[in-house]
C-alpha cells in the first residue's frame, strides 16, 4: 500500500512567500511611483491656475504691429497666387506673467496676443 502525500513541501511554501513579497514590493513601488506623480500634477495644475489669475490682471504690453497678407490658394493647397486679396493690420500684444518655478526662483512667463488694428 503506497503512502499519499497530502499538501505542499516546506520549500514550496518559501518560494510561494518569496514570490508573493517580491509582487508586494513590485505593486508598493508602483504606487509609490502613481502617489508622487499625481502630487506633482497637482502642484502643477495649482501653479498654472495662478499663472492664468495673474494672466488675466496683467495689461497688455504693446509689442509692434504687423500686416497679414491673405492670397488665393488652390484646392490641394499646394499652388498660392501672387495678387493679395485683402491684408489686416493687427498689433502685437504681450503679456508678462511672473511666476515662482519648481525650484522656487522667480521666473517669467511671455505671452504673446494679437490685438485690434492701429497702434498703441
Amino acid at each position: 500500500m503506497k503512502k499519499q502525500k497530502a499538501g505542499e513541501s516546506l520549500v514550496e511554501v518559501m518560494i510561494a512567500a518569496v514570490i508573493f513579497l517580491m509582487m508586494t514590493a513590485v505593486l508598493q513601488g508602483a504606487i509609490t511611483f502613481c502617489s508622487k506623480a499625481q502630487q506633482k500634477s497637482q502642484r502643477i495644475r495649482e501653479r498654472n491656475a495662478a499663472i492664468c489669475q495673474d494672466l488675466k490682471a496683467t495689461p497688455e504690453i504693446f509689442n509692434g504691429t504687423a500686416a497679414f497678407s491673405f492670397q488665393a490658394a488652390s484646392p490641394d493647397g499646394l499652388q498660392t497666387g501672387t495678387t493679395t486679396l485683402f491684408q489686416v493690420d493687427v498689433q502685437l500684444l504681450k503679456k508678462e506673467v511672473p511666476y515662482t518655478g519648481e525650484d522656487g526662483s522667480a521666473r517669467k512667463a511671455d505671452f504673446y496676443l494679437f490685438g485690434g488694428g492701429g497702434g498703441p
